[in-house]
């Protein structure tokens, strides 16, 4: 599960723009728009008609390269 607390910048990990789920009490932080309304579909069962459900934030990742699309991010 993922905490809507926000923690303190690991030192030396860059700092990049994500997007925060807002359904229910998720909270999951993905690195992508195109990854974050993927999630909001497959798992919420969201559709257009239903609005932005998700937040622009600033987070960091441990992993790097090409897969750190498939990640998730923690908020800082």
């Amino acid at each position: 599960m993922y905490s809507p607390d926000k923690v303190i910048p690991v030192p030396y990990l860059s700092i990049v723009t994500g997007f925060q789920c807002q359904y229910g009490m998720c909270n999951k932080v993905l690195g992508t728009f195109y990854s974050v309304k993927k999630h909001c579909r497959l798992v919420h069962d969201w559709k257009a008609k239903d609005g932005l459900r998700w937040t622009e934030t600033q987070a960091q990742t441990f992993f790097q390269g090409n897969d750190r699309r498939y990640v998730n991010y923690y908020e800082i």
